[in-house]
């Protein structure tokens, strides 16, 4: 049985939105251009409010699937494209 989808991120802790702290090397977020100090606003559209609905939006999507994500990055909105990966289950 293979595991859940991932993006390769880990949070700010007590950060009051999805403010991005790492990037681990390797990973489908590294590979889109994610950078630490990025806030991902969007999923596909869809506002992400925290860390945890961003976690929540990425395990409601397949492994292999392609999402766009809109971050603030130095005050500028860009929009990245990913294709999520499969955890190892």
């Amino acid at each position: 049985v293979g595991g859940g989808p991932y993006l390769g991120v880990q949070g700010e802790p007590d950060s009051k939105d999805a403010k991005i702290s790492r990037v681990i090397p390797g990973t489908p977020a590294e590979k889109a251009g994610v950078k630490p100090g990025d806030v991902i606003v969007k999923y596909n559209g869809q506002g992400i409010a925290d860390f945890a609905s961003l976690q929540g939006h990425v395990g409601d999507s397949q492994p292999g699937e392609k999402v766009t994500l809109e971050v603030l990055r130095a005050g500028k909105r860009v929009q990245l494209d990913v294709v999520l990966g499969a955890r190892d289950g």
